[in-house]
């Protein structure tokens, strides 16, 4: 038992709830944005530490946090939405607009979520910028 058993409890305001607020699941991206780029699935040992912990994307690139199995939390940290978070359960997904701070944050030890990452059709692959702590080994290229 103790702190040891929960390794992969990352969160320093765990249990702590914050509202909901404006956020919903599974709203449909705009128009313009395509898939390039998605990152392999991550489980609490394999995650990146930068996912969860606070980060943002870069101006043009909108991540989708899908989760695969169990459920994440996501916490909004910058903009309108700062504050706020949402559960991500299994099947579902989420994203924030380019450039918004947020983190990951895993619910239980099973869960699995990975990330795709969207870039406007008109400015192509080459503008769409996974967050550089994702090593290279960790994403592929999606559509091509």
């Amino acid at each position: 038992g103790g702190a040891k058993s929960r390794w992969w409890v990352t969160d320093p305001r765990e249990g702590e709830s914050d509202p909901q607020g404006q956020l919903e699941l599974c709203r449909s991206l705009p128009a313009n944005l395509v898939a390039y780029k998605q990152t392999a699935d991550f489980s609490p040992s394999q995650c990146p530490r930068g996912l969860l912990t606070r980060h943002n994307t870069k101006k043009g690139t909108t991540g989708v946090v899908v989760c695969k199995e169990g459920a994440v939390r996501y916490r909004v940290l910058s903009g309108t939405d700062a504050g706020c978070a949402i559960v991500i359960p299994e099947g579902k997904w989420f994203w924030a607009a380019p450039q918004v701070y947020h983190q990951v944050v895993f619910l239980t030890e099973e869960s699995v979520f990975s990330v795709v990452f969207y870039g406007d059709r008109e400015e192509g692959r080459g503008a769409v910028k996974a967050p550089r702590f994702i090593q290279e080994e960790q994403l592929e290229e999606v559509g091509e």
